[in-house]
């Protein structure tokens, strides 16, 4: 069973896309509280509702 979870781990692309996102987890996690201090914490919400007609 355990052998069954690692198994995706020897793979290089999985490897790559947990390091990815581990990194875009660190930025983000560091961009929202400079984001919150600065007083911006709806420019997130005003973006997200700017990119709504293109899609």
């Amino acid at each position: 069973m355990i052998t069954d979870l690692l198994t995706p781990l020897h793979y290089d692309y999985m490897l790559r896309a947990i390091w990815v996102s581990a990194m875009i987890g660190g930025v983000c996690g560091f961009l929202s509280s400079f984001v919150t201090l600065k007083g911006w914490s709806l420019m997130g919400d005003a973006l997200s509702h700017a990119v709504v007609p293109g899609v």
